[in-house]
């Protein structure tokens, strides 16, 4: 008899554990489908024009891009976005290098400038470290004073993947989150 209780008690364990399991998956999916409506997320296919991310990304390259992914996603660093640049037709692909209350300075090295996050000099990824000249030192050299060499809150630091810098912050300063259009899925 007390082998029959036994059964039973483990048999109604498992079924319980079951059940839980069940439950708690059965929420994960709710969730999940509450955020996706909470925050749709446009998949497209973009076209890249230009050199300024090769080779991480070729000119003309087709990539799937992620827009409005910031309106409920953290902004990281490393993240290559689509920035809307008023200069331009076609919004600008570039990659997250520095984020908001990260520091932020320059250093002379020679004839040109590095640029320092968190007091590291940034590398492409080549590891190339990136060399701007006078004239782009000066346009970020404006920021590093203006915020007291602090990236400002939803401000972030975009660039090419060119160690002497490109259409980036090197040439427009550092953009506002609200600019930021969208994420490139590049896995």
């Amino acid at each position: 008899m007390k082998v029959y209780k036994i059964i039973i008690i483990v048999f109604l364990v498992f079924v319980s554990l079951g059940a839980i399991w069940l439950f708690v998956e059965k929420e994960e999916e709710i969730s999940q489908a509450s955020l996706e409506e909470e925050c749709p997320v446009e998949k497209r296919e973009t076209t890249i024009h230009g050199n300024s991310l090769s080779p991480l990304i070729e000119d003309n390259s087709q990539v799937e891009s992620l827009w409005g992914y910031y309106d409920c996603n953290e902004v990281k660093r490393g993240d290559v976005v689509l920035y809307d640049y008023a200069g331009s037709e076609d919004p600008l692909a570039k990659i997250i290098k520095g984020l908001s209350g990260d520091s932020f300075s320059l250093q002379k090295e020679e004839e040109r400038w590095n640029i320092l996050v968190n007091e590291k000099i940034l590398k492409n990824s080549a590891g190339k470290p990136y060399a701007i000249n006078e004239r782009k030192h000066d346009m970020l050299s404006l920021y590093v004073e203006s915020y007291d060499s602090e990236i400002p809150e939803e401000a972030y630091l975009i660039l090419s993947d060119n160690p002497a810098g490109g259409l980036d912050s090197t040439h427009f300063g550092l953009i506002d989150v609200g600019d930021i259009l969208g994420k490139i899925n590049l896995e």
